[in-house]
C-alpha cells in the first residue's frame, strides 16, 4: 500500500480499522517534527492554563480520568450521552486564533486540524473547546439541575426531568454547529437508571460508584487470548476504575 503524507510532509497518515467497521485516522509525526512539538508543549501549556484552565474535560486533564467523568453523574436517574463527529479533524484554526499566533498554529496543525496522533493535539482541542464548554455549561444552568461533563469527544449530561433530553440535545447541537462542529447522531443514547446499570465512557455507574463494564472484561479476555500484552495492561488498568493517583 502506498504511504501517504500530510501536505506539509511532517506526518505519515495511517488509517486504523475500528471494531465497528469504521477507521480512525492517525498522523504519525516524523522524528524531527515530534521534537518540535515536544519543544512547543510547555508554551502551549502556559496558554492553556491562562485561557482553558477551567476546562470540563476529563480525558486530557491532569488529575482526571474516565472514573472522575462518570462520578460527576452519580445519583442522577437519566443520563444523555452525545458524541462529536470527527472531533480532532473538525477543529479549525479560527477556534484557537485568539490565543495562538499564526506561526504556532502552523506548527500544531496538520492539514488544517490538530490531528490525532500529535502529542499537542489534546491540549489544542481543549483550548478550542473551552469557550464551547462554557456555553454548554451556561445552557445547563439555565435549564436547572443538569450536570455536564466531557471526555474528549464524548459529552455526558445527567438530570431528573425526561423532557430535558430533547432540549439539551437541541441546544448543544446548535452551539456546536455555530462553531463548525457536529454531533454524531448514531451515537446519541439516553439511559435510565431504573432500567439497570448506566454506562459512561466505558465505565459502569451504579448508585454505589463505578465498576468495569462487561465489554471491558470481554476485551481483557480477548487481549489475554491474543497475548497482546500492551493492550492487556491498558485494559486491566482501566478495569480497576481507580481515581487518578489511587
Amino acid at each position: 500500500m502506498r504511504q501517504r503524507f500530510s501536505a506539509s510532509g511532517r506526518s505519515t497518515i495511517v488509517d486504523i480499522a475500528k471494531g465497528n467497521g469504521s477507521t480512525r485516522r492517525l498522523y504519525i509525526p516524523t522524528p524531527t517534527y515530534r521534537v518540535e512539538l515536544a519543544a512547543a508543549k510547555p508554551a502551549l501549556l502556559k496558554v492553556f492554563d491562562r485561557h482553558g484552565g477551567d476546562c470540563v474535560d476529563h480525558a486530557f486533564a491532569g488529575g482526571k480520568n474516565c472514573v472522575t467523568n462518570a462520578l460527576c453523574h452519580v445519583g442522577k436517574p437519566l443520563v444523555l450521552s452525545l458524541d462529536m463527529e470527527d472531533f480532532f479533524g473538525h477543529i479549525r484554526p479560527r477556534l484557537v486564533q485568539t490565543h495562538l499566533t499564526s506561526s504556532f498554529i502552523a506548527l500544531l496543525f496538520e492539514d488544517d486540524a490538530p490531528r490525532q496522533g500529535l502529542l499537542t493535539s489534546p491540549l489544542v482541542s481543549n483550548l478550542a473547546m473551552s469557550p464551547i464548554d462554557r456555553r454548554v455549561t451556561d445552557l445547563c444552568r439555565s435549564l436547572g439541575d443538569v450536570t455536564y461533563s466531557r471526555y474528549a469527544d464524548d459529552l455526558t449530561f445527567s438530570f431528573v426531568d425526561p423532557e430535558l433530553a430533547e432540549v439539551v440535545q437541541g441546544g448543544v447541537s446548535a452551539i456546536l454547529r455555530s462553531v463548525g462542529l457536529t454531533l454524531n447522531s448514531k451515537k446519541t443514547q439516553l439511559q435510565n437508571a431504573r432500567n439497570g446499570i448506566i454506562h459512561i465512557t466505558g465505565v459502569a455507574l451504579t448508585n454505589d460508584g463505578v465498576r468495569p463494564t462487561r465489554r471491558t472484561l470481554r476485551r481483557i479476555r480477548a487481549a489475554a487470548h491474543q497475548k497482546n500484552e500492551r493492550q492487556l495492561k491498558g485494559l486491566k488498568e482501566w478495569a480497576l476504575c481507580k481515581l487518578p493517583g489511587g
